[in-house]
């Protein structure tokens, strides 16, 4: 059975001296995660290693199986993921993809061009990386420039229909070690470590200057009430964050 490495880049003290990400998770790469485990037979890998020396990260890459490399920066580590391709290219294929290389078309084809990419996915996720790594465990396949569109959905709550954003014992007592960025109020949970994000939606029809949501799904998706409470019921069973950090497109 092969093995895909998800590789989140983030560096949580990297910008003007404050923590950057509130939740200390990447949601949206998670959720595809969860997809690759469901729509495929890969094994999977998921990644944190919060260091921007690329011999650290090839390091703990190299202690399991990879078969498929996953990279998902934003601009800011970019050069790191980048680092990262340099050290893998031609013995894995590499897979861009997330809030850098995945916001335009135009993006992705600049990212592909450098040359460091076998794939680059632009857009959503959930549907285009499974098949493209069914794809792979078939025989290889071009490189090529992969695009999943955001066709609108009839159902009131079509996120129901996806799993749950990946997580995982080990992948939790990672996150339990970095801190967060802001201090809970006195009258929450004490412990600021414990803390997990969940999603109620994703995409956003708004068109603004500053943010760049809307080229990764322009259609709002919703999950249902009954979904969210039900995640929140058992992360607090299996793992019991202290706090829940709610997040939307």
């Amino acid at each position: 059975m092969k093995t895909v490495v998800f590789l989140d880049t983030c560096l949580l003290t990297a910008c003007r001296g404050y923590l950057l990400r509130i939740g200390r998770e990447e949601i949206g790469a998670q959720l595809v995660a969860a997809c690759c485990q469901k729509m495929t037979n890969w094994k999977l890998r998921y990644l944190r290693p919060n260091s921007n020396d690329p011999k650290v990260i090839e390091s703990a890459i190299n202690a399991g199986a990879c078969d498929a490399l996953v990279l998902f920066p934003y601009t800011y580590t970019k050069w790191l993921a980048d680092g990262i391709a340099q050290l893998f290219k031609g013995k894995v294929p590499i897979i861009y993809g997330g809030y850098h290389a995945g916001i335009t078309e135009i993006t992705a084809q600049e990212v592909f061009s450098e040359g460091l990419a076998d794939y680059v996915i632009w857009g959503r996720g959930e549907k285009v990386l499974p098949k493209l790594l069914n794809d792979l465990a078939k025989g290889k396949i071009s490189r090529s420039v992969l695009h999943e569109k955001n066709n609108i959905s009839s159902k009131k709550y079509p996120l129901d229909d996806l799993p749950w954003p990946f997580r995982n014992k080990t992948f939790m007592q990672n996150l339990a070690v970095n801190p967060i960025s802001f201090k809970p109020p006195g009258s929450l949970e004490s412990n600021p470590t414990r803390l997990v994000v969940i999603a109620g939606s994703i995409g956003c029809k708004g068109r603004c200057d500053f943010c760049v949501s809307h080229r990764i799904c322009s259609v709002p998706l919703h999950r249902s009430p009954k979904n969210i409470v039900d995640e929140m019921v058992w992360l607090k069973q299996v793992y019991g964050p202290g706090l829940i950090f709610f997040f939307s497109n």
